[in-house]
């Protein structure tokens, strides 16, 4: 149909007939297929603490360790929703499974 419709617009010849064939299916061309959705548990890794502190300023209740992941936060950075450690380029920080996978 959208062939159709650019070569009728494109035409230069004005004595072109102007219809366009519409056919309609009768039932569908794809099976539809059920699907599931399942929650997915994220178990807390090294990235926990930092992600919570860069997102919004959560920190954990020990006052030693809640300096460290201050210190070390300040080396990290999320965009569009990732975290990513300061270099040259950025790091993407991922989790265990993740950086198996890619091995």
């Amino acid at each position: 149909m959208a062939d159709s419709l650019a070569r009728l617009a494109s035409a230069l010849d004005t004595e072109l007939t102007r219809n366009i064939p519409i056919e309609y299916l009768a039932e569908r061309s794809i099976d539809h297929r059920d699907c599931t959705n399942m929650a997915i548990d994220e178990t807390p890794t090294w990235m926990t603490p930092i992600w919570a502190f860069l997102t919004n300023g959560a920190l954990l209740q020990d006052k030693v360790q809640a300096r460290q992941i201050k210190a070390r936060a300040t080396r990290y950075t999320i965009i569009n929703q990732k975290l990513y450690k300061y270099s040259l380029p950025l790091f993407l920080c991922v989790t265990p499974e993740k950086g198996l996978e890619a091995l």
